[in-house]
């Protein structure tokens, strides 16, 4: 498949109402893709993409059009916070 499809289909992932966030093996196992394809993908198309940290450090993906939680408000603040 096209990088174009491939995106279109990580784009439906990234955007079911389902998750609020994914994580790259997430994606590569729902649309039996390699995760090396997937962060390519997610890095392309960066301007579209939103990403955060969860409590245990992972890095979770959503588009950048929804609309941000207070939970993922939360652990972004935490997350800045613990550096310091």
């Amino acid at each position: 498949m096209s990088a174009n499809g491939d995106w279109i289909k990580l784009k439906k992932g990234l955007e079911d109402r389902q998750w609020d966030f994914r994580t790259i093996e997430g994606l590569a196992k729902e649309f039996n893709m390699p995760k090396k394809k997937v962060e390519e993908l997610l890095n392309l198309h960066r301007s579209e993409v939103r990403k955060t940290l969860d409590g245990r450090g992972r890095v979770l993906y959503t588009m950048a059009k929804r609309p941000i939680k207070f939970r993922e408000f939360l652990a972004n603040t935490q997350a800045i916070i613990s550096k310091y």
